[in-house]
């Protein structure tokens, strides 16, 4: 590394903070948002948040976990030193990209570190026309560093400066079956909005509710399921207070029930059914129908009230069977020992609830009919 310059402390970020996403999220973000170009730190900060939105925080591994940010600046060297804590060459394929905007003249400077087995690749961008694709750089157990290129504007203090380093585990050549590790510093720059569950409508019910399922059940469940599971957990609830004789408890149940039918609405429409290069999110379809076969349940059950549909449970089971086809897809992905478990879990809960709904309805004010 350099010597003799003098070292500017720009961020530091903290430890066991980084963020994992399958490849397709990854590839769907980029293809979705992507500048050819990055030309401010808003281009960066958005398709960060993005990311972030549809990933799930881990603390490994190490290598790309951003600890500091240091830029040093002497008479012969300007170079900026990015720390992380872990030694990077402990695995095949680190990436780390650096973006630097002016707060005087509007300038702005990209740096990208690349390790890749054995092999080290700098490339040096600018506005202004230049570009170094052999710039000067290493690195080094946990350090990483890169020098500028002393003909253009480099950095003064006050400078946004963001950095996002990447690794990766699995098949590259197949999204399907690798994942992706990331770390962004500093955080504050990520729009905390954008990064509160999955939810991706504006509706405060909708947004509450999806903010619970995941304090509740997302550290064991990806994407949308932990909602389906509160929801499924509702919609429960208030049938089994709807099938009672109690006349209060039944209007409660019914309360209930059309109460659900707001955020279940809501976040069907919020869900984007457009994935990567324009190919249909498969994902997205698959959670389409199970609120559908929520929102069906729940008209069945209501008209079963006056016993214009004796049969309705079909469509909650249809709901809770797709709701395991969307798990197994998780743990396909991820292939990790948690992801059996959550499908252990989520395969009981199921036949625990629809047993509940059946004993419910057998019991409730309509259950000599099905006798």
């Amino acid at each position: 590394m350099p010597q003799k310059a003098q070292a500017i402390d720009v961020e530091s970020d903290p430890s066991d903070d980084l963020y994992q996403i399958t490849a397709l999220d990854f590839l769907y973000v980029l293809g979705d948002e992507y500048p050819d170009i990055p030309q401010d730190a808003s281009d960066i900060t958005d398709i960060v948040s993005k990311m972030i939105s549809r990933s799930r925080e881990v603390s490994t591994p190490s290598r790309i976990d951003l600890r500091e940010i240091k830029i040093h600046h002497g008479p012969l060297n300007d170079f900026i030193e990015i720390n992380m804590q872990g030694d990077i060459d402990d695995g095949n394929y680190v990436l780390i990209y650096a973006f630097i905007e002016s707060h005087v003249n509007n300038g702005w400077i990209g740096m990208q570190m690349e390790l890749d087995e054995d092999e080290e690749n700098f490339l040096y961008r600018a506005n202004g026309g230049i570009a170094e694709d052999n710039a000067t750089g290493d690195f080094t157990g946990n350090t990483a560093w890169m020098a500028f290129n002393q003909t253009h504007y480099y950095y003064t203090e006050g400078d946004t400066v963001l950095v996002i380093s990447i690794t990766g585990r699995g098949n590259f050549n197949d999204p399907f079956q690798s994942l992706i590790y990331f770390d962004f510093c500093p955080n504050s720059e990520v729009d905390e909005d954008e990064i509160t569950g999955t939810y991706a409508g504006t509706d405060p019910i909708t947004q509450f509710f999806d903010d619970i399922a995941g304090f509740l059940f997302g550290y064991i469940f990806d994407g949308a399921i932990p909602f389906f599971i509160l929801m499924a957990l509702f919609l429960v609830l208030g049938q089994f207070l709807f099938d009672r004789k109690n006349i209060y408890a039944h209007w409660v149940g019914f309360a209930v029930l059309l109460f659900v039918c707001i955020p279940i609405v809501m976040y069907a429409i919020s869900i984007n059914l457009v994935g990567i290069m324009g190919i249909p999110n498969l994902l997205g379809i698959l959670e389409i129908f199970v609120l559908i076969f929520f929102l069906v349940f729940v008209t069945c059950s209501l008209l079963n009230n006056w016993q214009v549909f004796k049969r309705y449970l079909w469509a909650i089971l249809v709901a809770f069977a797709l709701i395991d086809v969307e798990q197994i897809v998780y743990m396909c992905l991820y292939m990790a020992q948690m992801q059996i478990i959550a499908m252990i879990l989520l395969s009981v809960g199921t036949v625990l609830l629809y047993a509940l709904l059946r004993f419910s309805r057998n019991r409730g004010r309509h259950g000599s009919n099905y006798k």
